[in-house]
């Protein structure tokens, strides 16, 4: 049997019993005549190739022009993984103890679940991973337990303090009253973000960055408002705002950069996704993602031992923590991001997107929140960041599904969204 490599660019499908064995490859070792072995797309979900397609030199130059960075080719008969009655290689063996106490039950009789405890396997093989996996500690010097903290009021009050404690940045205020006026134009929403410097130098290193894949730069927000759109760029202009007004909240307390590196994760996986999907605005994707859990912020900011104990018990449980909250506050982070988001009059259908993100099938819009809820399982399972929750949710078949989702589509979000992480990260940080 042919070993396993280790790298990302050469890696042989390690889940035996499928149909395809196939080797992924960076695409500047791409050899012309290599045959497809998945559909390729462009960063922003366009198909650029099928699946099964002999590839020219020109096609290849082209995928590189359109910022593919990893492709599927079909193994050769060396490099064939022999079937073994669907078990794993052997080779991923060592890594099964420090992957298995954070994966429900349902990974073999779940497809979807199945795929993430594959790819979640190949992360810790890469040497991806922290060295100790799973033993994020968000909390620095709380002591644990509930003692000396007093309830927290209800929902309403709750956000009401915290929107005094944190105004949001008014800058994107006035880009949407711009936008709002039938009068604005891409020049007036331009001169509105570019008295923000920060704002205005931060945008425009996202829209040359891979998450566009734009093959010309763009020296400017009036361009980039352009050839985006208006409503596209202030949704981001959100996004990065919000970053922003949370950077330094709770100081001394949380890990913000893993907080925020899942939620980068979590953003950049949902608009890939929606991208396989054809979903527009997929800039809301990325926001929803992204401010999916600052509602864990305020509670983490406002009942830290308590949120401790939350966590603690949900690690040792198996239990959601979105259960727990509610069983202990009468409300979780999913409702006080959604409220905290509504009180800062953001659209409706974020507000949706962060409410509804643990519960997509109650959602006025399942297949979207559906996504954001792939993307946040996604990048719990594969261990980029956290906000607190390390097990993996067993969504049922029928969840992944209503978002238009199958096994097949997980890897290759992966590994277009790996570069894209990275890169917004140390944007923002």
């Amino acid at each position: 049997m042919a070993k396993a490599r280790r790298t990302r660019s050469g890696v042989a499908k390690l889940f035996l019993g499928v149909e395809c064995m196939a080797k992924w490859r960076s695409i500047h070792s791409v050899e012309p005549g290599s045959v497809l072995a998945d559909d390729v797309f462009s960063p922003d979900g366009r198909l650029i190739r099928k699946c099964g397609a002999q590839l020219e030199q020109r096609h290849i130059e082209a995928m590189k022009i359109w910022g593919v960075n990893e492709i599927a080719l079909e193994s050769d008969d060396e490099e064939q993984v022999e079937e073994q009655n669907g078990v794993f290689h052997p080779d991923l063996e060592p890594f099964r103890a420090q992957v298995d106490p954070f994966f429900p039950h349902s990974v073999k009789r779940n497809p979807f679940i199945g795929e993430l405890y594959r790819l979640a396997l190949l992360e810790r093989s890469y040497g991806s991973s922290s060295d100790e996996p799973w033993k994020y500690d968000l909390l620095q010097g709380a002591e644990e337990g509930t003692g000396g903290e007093a309830a927290l009021p209800g929902l309403n009050e709750l956000v009401l303090q915290e929107v005094r404690l944190v105004s949001y940045p008014a800058i994107y205020f006035q880009i949407k009253d711009v936008l709002e006026s039938p009068l604005s134009s891409a020049s007036h929403i331009a001169d509105v973000v570019s008295k923000d410097s920060s704002l205005s130098a931060r945008l425009l290193k996202l829209v040359n960055s891979s998450f566009f894949g734009f093959r010309k730069r763009i020296e400017s927000i009036t361009r980039a408002v352009a050839i985006i759109g208006s409503r596209e760029l202030t949704t981001l202009a959100l996004g990065v705002a919000a970053v922003r007004t949370f950077g330094e909240v709770p100081s001394g307390l949380l890990d913000m950069q893993t907080f925020w590196r899942h939620s980068i994760a979590v953003g950049v996986f949902a608009r890939i996704l929606a991208s396989f999907r054809k979903i527009p605005e997929r800039e809301r994707m990325f926001v929803g993602g992204l401010l999916h859990d600052v509602g864990r912020l305020v509670l983490l900011r406002r009942a830290p031992k308590q949120m401790l104990s939350v966590i603690r018990e949900a690690r040792g449980s198996g239990r959601p923590m979105q259960e727990i909250e509610l069983d202990r506050f009468g409300y979780s982070h999913a409702q006080v991001g959604a409220a905290l988001l509504r009180e800062w009059k953001i659209p409706d259908t974020l507000v949706e997107l962060v409410r509804r993100h643990h519960s997509p099938l109650r959602s006025t819009a399942p297949e979207q929140t559906g996504l954001v809820t792939a993307a946040d399982t996604l990048a719990i399972a594969l261990q980029i960041g956290t906000s607190g929750s390390l097990n993996v949710p067993s969504l049922p078949p029928e969840e992944w599904e209503r978002a238009g989702l199958s096994p097949r589509s997980l890897e290759p979000a992966v590994t277009q969204g790996r570069r894209q992480i990275e890169e917004i990260f140390s944007l923002f940080f």
